[in-house]
């Protein structure tokens, strides 16, 4: 029984392991990240232009690694993912990455790709995903130099999004708009702000609560073997009838024997 738990618990972490990993050393889950800040803070902006990222940008879709598998995405209600090229089903997102890692890396973009999580420093990965917290120490210890080296990063990456072609008020504009979802979270003061709800993805929460399930249904049925083999056995034993019949041993009564009688001690004084 403890190699079986061993089993599941091994078997637990090659999954969780597999599915946050990634091939080519381009992290999925990062990329995520980026891409729905992109997605949600950037392209709205550039939609309400009637333009699209610039093909230098670092964070365009159209150069993102995964452009064509996310593209194969579907979910249905939340509770089962779809794979877009052969239709297998996965209880959540991470087992279809861990399927598209598998099965399909035909379809990753391969020419002007570029992974979007190496734009995490930007992008703050790490807070928005809720891998780290700020503690006091943090936040007393900023320094905004490094703050200003970052935020000037950030505006040269928006500048290079800003695709030509525009009137200098509309990148003027575009420009300033963009800055101002990406780059304003780079100071000490922003820095620990999240622009959207955090937290786990709803697939890594529910690979964890599988993963629990399976180790606490693992542990409870090794419990019930142990007590029943070596309780519910012994006490058994001692109870279990015996239906082999006892020798009863014949007891004598007492009879004393009437034929003597004891004879009268002499008196120690004669008369």
């Amino acid at each position: 029984m403890n190699l079986c738990l061993v089993r599941i618990l091994c078997i637990g972490i090659f999954l969780v392991e597999s599915a946050v990993s990634s091939p080519r050393g381009c992290d999925r889950g990062r990329s995520r990240l980026v891409r729905r800040v992109v997605y949600e803070k950037v392209l709205p902006a550039f939609s309400a232009m009637n333009t699209e990222l610039s093909d230098e940008c670092v964070v365009s879709p159209a150069r993102d690694r995964y452009r064509t598998q996310e593209m194969h995405k579907y979910v249905q209600e939340g509770t089962k993912w779809y794979c877009g090229f052969c239709g297998k089903s996965f209880v959540n997102e991470h087992f279809l990455d861990l399927h598209f890692d598998n099965r399909h890396t035909d379809h990753l973009e391969e020419e002007n790709a570029l992974c979007l999580a190496d734009e995490c420093e930007v992008f703050r990965c790490d807070i928005i995903g809720g891998s780290i917290t700020a503690d006091y120490w943090d936040i007393a210890l900023c320094l905004e130099d490094d703050m200003t080296s970052l935020h000037r990063k950030c505006e040269s990456m928006v500048q290079t999004c800003v695709p030509s072609g525009l009137t200098v008020n509309e990148t003027r504009s575009l420009t300033e708009v963009t800055i101002q979802e990406l780059c304003s979270y780079l100071t000490c003061a922003k820095y620990w702000e999240i622009p959207f709800e955090s937290g786990t993805s709803g697939g890594i929460a529910g690979l964890y609560i599988i993963l629990t399930v399976l180790v606490t249904f693992g542990i409870v049925i090794y419990y019930c073997i142990f007590y029943t083999y070596f309780y519910t056995d012994a006490f058994s034993d001692s109870m279990a009838y015996d239906p082999a019949p006892r020798i009863k041993q014949k007891i004598k009564p007492f009879q004393p024997d009437l034929r003597q009688r004891p004879r009268p001690f002499p008196s120690p004084h004669p008369d």
